[in-house]
Formats: C-alpha cells, sequence, structure tokens
C-alpha cells in the first residue's frame, strides 16, 4: 500500500501539480514586504465563513505559502498551540481557540454581550481590552517561536545571515503588531463583523501573516522544519546511504507509552523506518484527504496511470463541483467509454483515515437479467430495471434498510453510510441497525469490489425479511391508508425478484423462481376458494392460502386502526399447531362479523377448511415469505368470479 500511494502522488505532482495547492481558511489574511524596521507595505483581506477564495485573487495567491507552512499537526507545533506556522516568513495563530477553557468562556462571554450591547462604546472598550490581553500573550509567545526556530533549525555558526534575518522579523513582529492589527486592518470590529452584524464564529479564526519572500527561500525555510518533525520521534532518525529514515507518521504512532500495544518479547523497537522523502509524499496524500481532493472511494489503478488523471480531473473539475465515486465511474464507462476498470487498489476514507483497503482485479458495473417486478400492484405492474450495480445501491440496498444505509436525498442523488456513523433518523427498529453494522461491510464488497459472494441467501433474507417485521410492528392506519403497506410491498417485491441471483437454487422459496411460482400460487387458490373439488396439495400452497385467510380475518376488525400490527400473533409462532390455533381463535372472535357464505360465497369457508385440515412438512419459519405473500397479495375472497360478474349484470 505505502509504496502504490508514493508512486500515485509522484504521478500526480507531474501531472496535476494544482490540486496540491491547497484552500484558503476562514480568517484574516495578511502579505507583509518588510524593508527595515520601520518601513513596510501591507496588503489584507477577510476570508469568512462561507465565503469562496477564488473571488478574491490576492487570498488565492497567498494559498501556496500558507499551505507550505502550516503545521503537521497540533501536537507539533513550535512554541505554542496557538500558533500554527513553521518557518521565519510566516506567522499564523489564533486570539481565541475553543480548544481552550479559557478562550471559549471569553468567547460566550463576548457573544452574550454582543446580544445587547453590540454598538455601544462600552463594548468596544471592551473587546479591544480582551484582544490586547490576547494579542500580549501571543507576542509573548512569539519571541518563543523564533527563538526555537533558530535553535532547532539553523546552525548558529555557518547561518549567520540566515539568523540576522530572522532576528529582523521577530523585532518586527514584537513592534509592529498591534499596531498592524488595530489600526492597518481594524480587527475591532472588521474580525467578527459581517454586513454590519456581529458573527461570534468568526472570533476563533485565524490570522495569518505571511512576509514577502522567495518561493525556493520559503521551501527551504519549511523543509527544515519537516525534516525533523514529519517523522513520530526524533530517537529513531537514521542517516543511512546519506539520506534520512526515520518512523513513520503516516497512520503511525510511538507505543512507548502504552504498554499493552509494546512488542515485549522483540529484539528491536520498531520494525521499520520510512525514507524521508518517501514519508513526505505520505504527508501530501494525506494533507490532499484533508483538502477533499481525492474522491472516496478512491480507485489508484496499478497499470493505467492514465485513469488515476481521469478520475482525479473529473472529481475535481468536471461539472464544478465535487462527483460521488459513482458519478465518476459512470463519467469513465458511459460518457468518456473506458473499455473496464480493472487491476486497482480502492481506499475509503472516514474521518481523513484509511477505513478500508483492498485489491479489485475486475469491476462488475453493468448488470443484465436484474429486474424487480410488480406483483403486488404498487407501481401498475410495471418492472424496475436494475442497469448498473449503482442503481442496485441506490434502489434495492436502499429500500431494504429503510433508507438508513443508503439515503436517498433526491431522485439519483444519495448518500452512503458503509464505514461511517449511522443517522438513525429513519432507523425504526433495533434489529434493522443490527444489521446494518452486521452486513454493511459485506454489502460495500460487493458493490465496490465486485465480490458476488459477498451477499449470500441466508443474508438477503435476514435482511428483507427483518425489514418487513419491523414495518408490520410499526404500521398506522390513517386516513383508510396504511402507513407502511407501500414500504413492505416494495420490498417483497424486490425479494421475489432478485432471490435467484444470490440464492442460484432458490432455497429461501423451497426451490422454487418466485416470479413465476407466485402467480401460481395466485390462481391455485383462486382454484380452491371457488371449487371444493380442488384440494391444497403442497406446504406453499398452504401457506399462501394462510396468509389470505389472516388477511381476510384481520379485515373483519371494527378498530379504527386496523395496523398490520395485528398481524404479529401469527407470524410469532414458530410451530404449526400453535399457528392454526391462532387462526381458530382469530375466526371465534370475528365470527359475529362474518358473513358465513354470503358476499364471498363460500370462499373463505373453503379455504379456512383447507388449510385447518392440511399439514405441512415444513416448519413455520421456513413458509413464512410465503404466508406474506399471500396476506400482501390481492384478496382472491373478495375477487368476484366471471360467473358472478354476469350475475350481478
Amino acid at each position: 500500500m505505502i509504496t502504490e500511494i508514493i508512486n500515485y502522488i509522484d504521478f500526480l505532482e507531474n501531472d496535476i501539480p494544482e490540486i496540491f495547492e491547497g484552500t484558503a481558511k476562514k480568517g484574516l489574511h495578511i502579505l507583509i514586504d518588510l524593508k527595515d524596521n520601520e518601513n513596510y507595505e501591507i496588503q489584507f483581506a477577510y476570508l469568512r465563513e462561507n465565503a469562496s477564495a477564488n473571488e478574491n485573487t490576492f487570498i488565492t495567491s497567498l494559498i501556496s505559502q500558507e499551505e507550505k507552512s502550516k503545521v503537521i499537526d497540533t501536537n507539533k507545533c513550535i512554541g505554542h498551540k496557538k500558533i500554527f506556522s513553521i518557518n521565519t516568513y510566516t506567522f499564523y495563530f489564533k486570539l481565541f481557540a475553543t480548544s481552550n477553557t479559557t478562550d471559549k468562556a471569553n468567547i460566550n462571554e463576548i457573544k452574550v454581550k454582543a446580544k445587547s450591547e453590540f454598538n455601544s462604546e462600552s463594548f468596544k472598550n471592551y473587546i479591544i481590552k480582551i484582544f490586547d490581553e490576547k494579542i500580549n500573550f501571543i507576542l509573548e509567545k512569539s519571541k518563543e517561536y523564533y527563538n526555537q526556530i533558530i535553535d532547532d533549525y539553523y546552525d548558529k555558526e555557518r547561518e549567520k545571515d540566515k539568523i540576522k534575518q530572522i532576528e529582523k522579523i521577530k523585532n518586527f513582529i514584537n513592534k509592529k503588531l498591534k499596531e498592524i492589527l488595530f489600526e492597518k486592518v481594524k480587527i475591532v470590529p472588521d474580525l467578527y463583523l459581517v454586513n454590519d452584524k456581529f458573527n461570534g464564529s468568526l472570533l476563533d479564526s485565524i490570522i495569518w501573516i505571511n512576509f514577502k519572500v522567495d518561493k525556493e527561500i520559503l521551501i527551504d525555510a519549511s523543509n527544515r522544519y519537516f525534516q525533523k518533525e514529519i517523522f513520530v520521534k526524533k530517537d529513531y532518525n537514521e542517516i543511512y546511504n546519506n539520506e534520512l529514515y526515520g518512523l513513520s507518521s503516516f497512520y503511525n504512532g510511538d507505543n512507548s507509552k502504552k504498554l499493552f500495544l509494546q512488542h515485549r518479547t522483540a529484539l528491536f523497537n520498531v520494525n521499520n523506518l520510512i525514507k524521508y522523502n518517501h514519508l513526505d509524499n505520505l504527508q501530501k496524500f494525506r494533507k490532499l484527504l484533508k483538502n477533499k481532493k481525492l474522491p472516496n472511494p478512491l480507485p489508484i489503478f496499478i497499470d493505467k496511470e492514465e485513469l488515476n488523471s481521469r478520475v482525479i480531473k473529473i472529481f475535481n473539475f468536471f461539472n464544478k463541483g465535487k462527483l460521488k465515486y459513482s458519478e465518476i465511474i459512470k463519467q469513465l464507462l458511459e460518457k468518456e467509454k473506458v473499455q473496464d476498470l480493472n487491476n486497482y487498489y480502492l481506499f475509503y476514507f472516514f474521518k481523513d483515515n484509511i477505513v478500508d483497503f483492498d485489491y479489485v482485479s475486475c469491476f462488475r458495473y453493468a448488470l443484465s437479467d436484474m429486474n424487480i417486478y410488480d406483483f403486488f400492484g404498487i407501481n401498475d405492474n410495471l418492472p424496475i430495471e436494475i442497469k448498473t450495480i449503482f442503481d442496485f445501491e441506490r434502489i434495492v440496498i436502499g429500500k431494504i434498510f429503510n433508507n438508513s444505509l443508503v439515503i436517498e436525498k433526491k431522485e439519483g442523488n444519495y448518500f452512503t453510510y458503509y464505514f461511517e456513523d449511522i443517522n438513525r433518523t429513519y432507523i425504526i427498529s433495533s434489529a434493522i441497525l443490527n444489521n446494518i453494522y452486521k452486513y454493511r461491510k459485506a454489502i460495500y464488497d460487493y458493490i465496490y469490489k465486485s465480490r458476488t459472494e459477498a451477499i449470500t441467501a441466508q443474508m438477503l433474507k435476514d435482511i428483507i425479511l427483518t425489514s418487513i417485521f419491523a414495518d408490520i410492528k410499526s404500521d398506522e392506519y390513517e386516513y383508510n391508508k396504511h402507513t407502511k403497506g407501500y414500504s413492505i410491498k416494495e420490498k417483497l417485491n424486490i425479494y421475489l425478484s432478485i432471490n435467484h441471483h444470490f440464492d442460484k437454487t432458490n432455497k429461501n422459496f423451497g426451490g422454487f423462481y418466485m416470479p413465476n411460482k407466485l402467480p401460481e400460487l395466485v390462481e391455485k387458490t383462486k382454484a380452491i376458494a371457488n371449487n371444493d373439488n380442488n384440494q391444497i396439495e403442497s406446504d406453499e400452497e398452504f401457506a399462501f392460502a394462510a396468509g389470505q385467510i389472516i388477511y381476510y380475518l384481520l379485515d373483519q376488525s371494527e378498530t379504527s386502526n386496523k395496523t398490520h400490527a395485528l398481524l404479529e400473533p401469527f407470524i410469532q409462532k414458530t410451530e404449526i399447531n400453535l399457528f392454526k390455533e391462532t387462526i381458530i381463535k382469530t375466526i371465534n372472535k370475528y365470527k359475529h362479523n362474518l358473513e358465513w357464505y354470503g358476499k364471498a360465497k363460500g370462499r373463505f369457508e373453503r379455504l379456512a377448511a383447507q388449510i385447518l385440515a392440511y399439514i405441512p412438512e415444513k416448519k413455520i419459519q421456513e413458509l413464512m415469505p410465503f404466508i406474506l405473500c399471500g396476506y400482501f397479495a390481492k384478496s382472491v375472497i373478495y375477487e368476484k368470479t366471471i360467473e358472478e360478474d354476469k350475475k350481478d349484470e
């Protein structure tokens, strides 16, 4: 993995160097052209929240210097954690840091006062006093900052001229910083003012002070910091063949203070060291990730570097916005007619960390012969064609997890949570949540790595039936309509239509191919209901007919909330005798409402007699899909025959 990332960064630097420029951050951006301690020229601009740096050419011109001059992380700060720069020619700091308890209290106090006193002179004096105290603190720390730069990164005997320049800038900062901030750029009130209104969230903005300097000098000054601080710990640094090696800080750490993470029997402290130039590439990769320059997931093609280039260019520059991975793949395969995608590594990131890394030999984009048929009349009996793997993700996975694993915001636009924290807004059952955690990695592998064996027959059954049972339990009957009726039928349509793609022998349905079997069951149930000479001849016929009977019985309920939750006592049974007893009890409960041999023309009686007499061999849980199909299918008991229609005419 390390080698691939290093080579990948080398390629991108040559092919698309502009993506390494970074993005400007909110705050006050200052450029100082220092002539001497007294004479200087200054340019500045404020970048507010939600503002675009591209609209300000001055701020855009500073991005390169600011990007090259930021600390690796806050544990590697020079002088103090409020100072974020790393070289002589930059001085970046915060007056207020929300991670600091005192500063956070100050911000809250300022916000409270601003609500009632913002336009008053007393508020202005109050905030000037606080700002002055904060700047005095920064000035004190600036001395430590520049002194540490001299001590740690420069040779006091051989680099006296460079040290003299550092001292000049240090003295300038101490002498002129207040003048610049209060008089030149007017941080009171401009730092926290937006459209003449107070905005407290800007108080913790970074103040970026840049000194005008040649690019080569800046890079040299920054590299002095990086060469020492980029490694986890200086103790492990070694020179080998005139090249610097050290302990990698790329998703790595030193466990010297973590007893239970140490290799107590090893003969070495660390098992590998990495070359500085290589680690520099790894940190650039991490910075690209942090700056949202890489898609997620990220494919790194081994043999086809032109595809690496196309992926990054499409993601960063196509259609004026960041495209999702699925949209990038669609652009490559459908619009740019790339023949196939194979032989690549796939990375997935969460909170700037690599949470999944794998090799993909061949990616399957197009799907054939996958359709979702409408068995229950919710889509005008029209099939939905699943043409690509991302159609499968959006339509199938989105539906069967109740819009919780794959969340569709609007038609075609969706978000996924394969490794992220789950949004529980739409989760109606802890069982569904458990299934998300249990199966989401396998589903990710099936979709993004084309591991067709990742989703099994048992997994599909567990996911869909769990989701259906959750819908049944939470259903309500409002305005003559079931709140979960459509969702349940939608999932049954999916289950019946695609099961054979994951269950080659159709074991989940007793070996039957349901797109053909379900119409047969409907016709056979009609025949049994309308003619005494027809009999139930299989366990599947029994289960489907039982579902029809249960629906008819529960429809007799006089309650105003005829929820599908009334089905629970039936589907919770694990033995056939208990299942039949529940049906008998329900018949007795509603017998006063049943019009024997009335409008139903004996259909209910024939079906009831058949299911109570028939003894199935299979367990009730094996037959559950057929019971559900019978319950949610159109009732044959209420359906008129051709002869009845003629009599009514």
